[in-house]
């Protein structure tokens, strides 16, 4: 299989499909393009990463997509029997880190060193209580916005940096490649969350309906699990979504598609007034751009110009594990 999230015709099939509902007090729960579930009005989210910053912040990104403020935090840490005490310190020192930047409290987990491991990877699940913001795709109309913070491919750019810096060194200087790699916790939605809580709240004008945030398969990726959760179609200007160029750059010489690839610190909101979302970023010096609406029918579709349009697709795996 590919290397990367699920691909999506297997979290259909085998996992989805496969789960029954065995609690009234379930509101929201599994589905393609869900960041989150809601049991009994407690919240919970997961992030995995093979580091421990990764998995923080793709499960508190998750976790925000809910509206609500994250309390606790559970580790998982599978380790491979080279581990050292001294890494394991290490580890969990990242992790203090993260949850005390975030005001969230670790309050356990698990830990297990095995053979089958062969390198370090962490889970991380999140829980706090729901806030008044209720997500509803029943009340999204064609029409509303498509908003998208910050850029394509932030956490892909890292990713890729790092594990192909020596081929990179050949083309770009390390001061370069150094300029390209971003502070993780700038891939962190927690600033935009806490920028549009007023809108969240307001359920008189019930402006912002949904959010998702941006992660593995990148940007192209998450618009088509946007458009399969809200069970709707959308048409959004390619010419609008912000790409830095240096991600440009690095994935032009690896030749890989950057808006395929791991866009974590990325999200994507529909509003009825995208225009107010953006406004409201704008006021913490955060990139916001109105990049499509919400279409007739039930396709995603990408506008490059008024004859060049590409149909999204399915998650099949992540380009930055493809490349060797």
């Amino acid at each position: 299989m590919e290397q990367g999230s699920l691909a999506e015709r297997y979290l259909d099939s085998a996992i989805a499909s496969s789960i029954t509902k065995n609690n009234n007090e379930l509101r929201t729960g599994a589905a393609v393009g869900n960041d989150f579930a809601n049991l009994g009005g407690v919240i919970t989210a997961d992030g995995y990463g093979n580091t421990p910053q990764i998995a923080f912040i793709k499960a508190l990104n998750n976790f925000l997509c809910s509206g609500a403020n994250p309390k606790g935090a559970r580790l998982l840490l599978c380790l491979p029997c080279t581990v050292k005490e001294s890494h394991i310190k290490k580890y969990m020192s990242a992790f203090n880190e993260m949850a005390k930047q975030y005001g969230i409290q670790i309050v356990g987990g698990h830990s297990e060193v095995s053979k089958e491991y062969n390198s370090a990877h962490f889970t991380v699940n999140m829980f706090g209580k729901e806030d008044l913001f209720c997500p509803n795709k029943k009340q999204i109309e064609e029409g509303y916005d498509i908003v998208m913070t910050k850029s394509v491919g932030m956490l892909g750019t890292n990713i890729l940096c790092s594990k192909h810096r020596e081929a990179l060194s050949e083309r770009f200087s390390k001061s370069y490649i150094d300029s390209t790699l971003y502070d993780i916790h700038k891939c962190c939605n927690y600033e935009v969350v806490l920028l549009l809580k007023e809108q969240l709240l307001d359920r008189a004008s019930q402006n912002i309906c949904y959010m998702h945030d941006v992660s593995s398969g990148g940007v192209f990726t998450a618009l088509w699990q946007l458009g399969r959760w809200m069970d709707k179609g959308l048409l959004v200007d390619f010419n609008k979504l912000d790409i830095k160029q240096e991600t440009i750059e690095i994935c032009e010489y690896l030749d890989v598609n950057p808006y395929l690839i791991d866009g974590t610190g990325a999200m994507l909101i529909i509003a009825k007034n995208g225009k107010a979302v953006v406004d409201s970023l704008a006021k913490g010096h955060i990139n916001g751009r109105i990049i499509g609406k919400v279409s007739k029918g039930k396709e995603r579709i990408v506008s490059i110009n008024e004859t060049d349009k590409r149909t999204l697709a399915p998650y099949q795996g992540d380009p930055v594990y493809k490349k060797n």
